[in-house]
C-alpha cells in the first residue's frame, strides 16, 4: 500500500503566490528552525494532521485533506492580518519537518493576546523539542510582538503538554470537564540597561 498523494490547494489558490509583508521572520533555536507557514506547506501540514496519534489531543481525530486546507487558509490569514501565527518546526541539521507550532492570535475584550500551540511527530517526543520551541515562541511573543499575555490549553489526559506548560512557568488559570487552560504574562519593562541585557524572566500570574 502506498502513501496517499500530497494534497494541493483547491482551485483559486496558487502555492507560493501569497505575500505577507507584515509576517514574522523565521525563529531559530539550537536545534530548530521555526518558519512561518506558507501555501507550499499544505502537504507537510497534512502529513501531520492525517495522523490519528497526533490529532487525538487536538481535534480528536485525523483530518481530511479538505479540512487541512481550510485550517491552513485560516493560519495564513492570521499571518496576513496580525503578522504572526503558526510555523513549521524544521530540524536545523537535516531539514526534516518535526511538527507545527506557534503563537496564534486571539482577540478578547482586552485586545489581541497569544495562544501557544505545538504539535510534534512521535519521533520527536521526549527529546525536548516542544519545550525548546515553546521557549523561543514565548520570547518572540513578549519581546517582539509585545503581547501582554499568552495562554495555552490541553485536555486533562494530555499530561505531556501540561508538563511543558508548567516547565515554562505557566500558571493554571481555568479548568473545564474536558481540559485546562494555562497563562503567562509579559515581564515588566527593564529598569536599567543592565536589566535589559539580562535573560528574560517570565511571570506566571498577577
Amino acid at each position: 500500500m502506498t502513501d496517499p498523494a500530497p494534497p494541493r490547494f483547491s482551485r483559486g489558490w496558487q502555492a507560493g503566490s501569497a505575500l505577507f509583508p507584515g509576517s514574522m521572520s523565521p525563529l531559530r533555536t539550537d536545534r530548530l528552525l521555526l518558519r512561518p507557514l506558507s501555501p507550499d506547506d499544505l502537504g507537510d501540514l497534512h502529513e501531520l494532521f492525517r495522523r490519528p496519534e497526533l490529532m487525538r489531543h487536538v481535534t480528536g481525530a485525523a483530518r481530511t485533506p479538505a479540512q487541512t486546507e481550510r485550517s491552513l487558509r485560516g493560519y495564513l490569514e492570521d499571518h496576513a492580518r496580525h503578522g504572526f501565527g503558526l510555523c513549521l518546526a524544521i530540524h536545523a541539521r537535516d531539514g526534516a519537518v518535526l511538527g507545527v507550532c506557534g503563537i496564534e492570535p486571539e482577540q478578547d475584550l482586552r485586545g489581541v493576546q497569544g495562544n501557544l500551540f505545538f504539535l510534534f511527530v512521535q519521533s520527536a517526543w521526549n527529546l525536548g523539542f516542544a519545550t525548546e520551541a515553546a521557549r523561543a515562541l514565548l520570547r518572540f511573543a513578549f519581546l517582539d510582538l509585545m503581547l501582554p499575555r499568552v495562554v495555552a490549553a490541553a485536555l486533562h489526559e494530555n499530561r505531556a503538554s501540561i508538563r511543558i506548560f508548567e516547565k515554562l512557568g505557566m500558571r493554571r488559570s481555568a479548568a473545564t470537564v474536558r481540559g485546562v487552560e494555562y497563562e503567562i504574562f509579559a515581564p515588566p519593562p527593564p529598569a536599567s540597561k543592565e536589566a535589559a541585557a539580562a535573560p528574560m524572566t517570565l511571570t506566571a500570574g498577577r
